[in-house]
């Protein structure tokens, strides 16, 4: 699960990835839709292709992780250290869950598999506190 930034000191930080960058400090595991609105916001220029070859590199280098939903959309998550995440099933809103990571579950992976393990993703599915609301308020 831990995934360190690897050597991206290579990379200049260009004014597009600093916008978008401090895009990803301000929202809750954004979708490439997402961080493009809030560039939109201040930068009007930067295109929609620059924001999908930024996060590509972002993600290469190590900067940030790359989480799929359940409908196919990848959210992007600038928090490196070890965590999980839970998912509505209703809304796709991803966030962090504030609990211990549990690194003793990689101990359980089969040792005779030809497979090497690099780590583990654990993601709670369930129904955020909003949709819950809005289910009881409809009936």
């Amino acid at each position: 699960m831990t995934k360190q930034a690897k050597n991206h000191t290579h990379r200049r930080m260009t004014y597009q990835r600093q916008v978008i960058s401090d895009c990803l400090k301000t929202l809750n595991h954004p979708t490439v839709d997402e961080i493009q609105e809030c560039v939109m916001q201040t930068s009007p220029t930067i295109n929609k292709a620059t924001v999908y070859r930024t996060m590509n590199r972002m993600v290469e280098d190590g900067e940030i992780m790359r989480i799929a939903g359940d409908d196919g959309v990848f959210h992007y998550d600038a928090t490196l250290d070890a965590h999980y995440h839970m998912l509505c099933e209703e809304c796709g809103m991803l966030s962090d869950v504030d609990m211990p990571v549990l690194p003793e579950i990689d101990q359980y992976f089969p040792t005779n598999s030809d497979f090497r393990l690099t780590g583990h993703d654990v993601i709670f599915r369930g129904i955020c506190s909003k949709c819950l609301t809005k289910k009881v308020e409809r009936n």
